[in-house]
């Protein structure tokens, strides 16, 4: 599992991808992601956790295990085999350095102590108090992937509220001082829940700067070689991102916890008005997308849209961080169009497979680097053959998806007149190629009527003929000129 990096992470995004189809809805959420509605938790849930298999998390002042059935939770009750430990007891994780269970308790000010389960041959566990200098609450701790460093939250921030800090393993079994993950984690609200899996750690954050609801981010923790074996953490500048609009809802979602044997993600959120666990079961094949996207001088293009498209439907969308990187998920082997736009610049559109390169990988990662062209008002472009062949005055389907990077700027700024010049390549007719041309004019002003009804959009004749391009009579430029 160590190699997997961003293969399991994105096991987790395709939940994004199912949750709702962009816009917090509800109605896209397909086999993807499952809503446990059989399951009424008392209050709201938190802290979840996998430990052997088996998810736990915290309702109603109790910690509570699930029994699945057929990858569903069928039930959840109250656990016993951890209560015999302390009654106080609210979160459960396991080190796979040493195969130890940790768990958290919870007094009456909220403050959270942590202890460590150490196995003894022949008799009871030793309960060991484990204590990081620093911080006098460890709240939800998890493990890097080699168990030698412990991340977790406490309301000691340095940056305000809650934050998250790590602490190191040492030889003699103690840990070091608290150590901030920093900045590039850490806000002036509260950053809280974070769990490893792979290559990342993923977290909430409730920044009432950035938004009024908790949501989901990640951050790579690892560097690009998947054989190192000690997180790069804490140095302030730590990739992050915010996980795609589809799997961040309008609502609180609170965490994630990953099942990497069964190949199962679960996600507390009140998306649907109340506290509900989600869980993905890894029934559909996907890979991860990525990639950097550049302005015209190779700058990093921060805050860019990139969306996702299936047939024109949306899949999910992100925006680029500041390093100009972003991170989703789509289902493998499918032909989608990605889509990167920003204002003040020609978006770029480019169709990919998602047919997977690396087979070794039970998740895959296809990158894709794009750039953007910032917009020149008054400087025509070119777009050639958007027709069918011969003299078809029909817009073809390739031509469609070479119109939709127009399309959707004029559509993202309608206040930008357009003027196209259709012109056809000559025929030995000139009659018949004037008409061909004419017809041609007609549909496409129908045709982005339809696709813009809102923006300024004139099509003509602007000639008959072309030369310089080899696919024959008939074949068409449009000369497209913004104002």
């Amino acid at each position: 599992m160590a190699k997997n990096n961003l293969r399991y992470i994105l096991s987790l995004t395709v939940i994004a991808v199912a949750c709702c189809f962009c816009n917090g809805g509800n109605a896209q959420r397909d086999e993807w992601l499952k809503a446990q509605t059989l399951v009424r938790l008392p209050s709201s849930v938190r802290n979840l956790s996998v430990v052997d298999g088996r998810l736990y998390c915290y309702s109603g002042g109790l910690l509570l295990s699930a029994t699945m059935t057929a990858g569903t939770i069928s039930s959840l009750a109250a656990d016993a085999e951890y209560y015999q430990y302390d009654s106080d007891i609210d979160y459960v994780t396991k080190n796979p350095h040493t195969g130890h269970v940790f768990f958290t308790t919870v007094g009456s000010k909220g403050k959270h102590k942590l202890y460590e389960v150490i196995p003894r041959e022949g008799r009871s566990p030793k309960i060991r108090r484990v204590r990081i200098d620093g911080v006098s609450s460890v709240d939800h701790p998890t493990f890097s992937r080699d168990g030698k460093v412990m991340l977790f939250s406490s309301p000691e921030g340095d940056y305000g509220g809650f934050d998250i800090y790590y602490s190191r393993l040492m030889d003699d079994e103690s840990w070091t001082d608290a150590l901030t993950m920093g900045a590039s984690v850490n806000s002036s609200g509260n950053e809280m829940s974070p769990s490893v899996c792979g290559d990342y750690m993923f977290y909430s954050s409730l920044d009432t700067s950035y938004s009024h609801a908790r949501r989901l981010c990640a951050s790579l923790i690892y560097g690009s070689s998947a054989s190192v074996e000690s997180p790069s953490i804490g140095v302030g500048n730590n990739p992050t991102f915010d996980l795609p609009l589809p799997f961040n809802s309008e609502a609180d979602d609170i965490e994630i916890a990953f099942d990497t044997v069964a190949g199962r993600i679960f996600i507390a959120s009140e998306r649907d008005g109340e506290p509900q666990i989600y869980v993905y079961d890894g029934s559909m094949p996907v890979v991860v997308v990525s990639g950097r996207v550049t302005d015209i001088t190779d700058a990093e293009a921060s805050n860019v849209d990139v969306s996702l498209f299936d047939n024109g439907s949306l899949l999910c969308r992100t925006k680029t961080n500041s390093e100009g990187r972003y991170l989703m998920v789509a289902p493998q082997n499918r032909s989608l169009t990605l889509w990167m736009s920003k204002p003040g610049n020609f978006g770029s559109s480019k169709e990919i497979s998602t047919a997977p390169r690396d087979v070794y990988h039970a998740i895959p990662e296809l990158v894709f680097d794009a750039r953007l062209d910032r917009l020149e008002m008054g400087k025509a472009f070119y777009i050639y053959d958007v027709f069918g062949g011969d003299a078809s005055i029909d817009i073809s389907q390739q031509g469609r998806q070479s119109l939709q990077r127009m399309i959707r700027f004029l559509s993202e700024n309608p206040q930008i007149k357009a003027s196209i010049g259709v012109t056809s390549s000559m025929s030995n007719d000139q009659y018949f190629n004037d008409l061909v041309t004419s017809q041609r004019v007609k549909n496409l002003q129908q045709y982005l009527g339809e696709q813009l009804p809102n923006s300024k959009v004139e099509v003509y004749v602007e000639g008959n003929s072309y030369t310089g391009n080899a696919q024959g009579a008939f074949s068409s430029r449009l000369k497209v000129q913004l104002d």
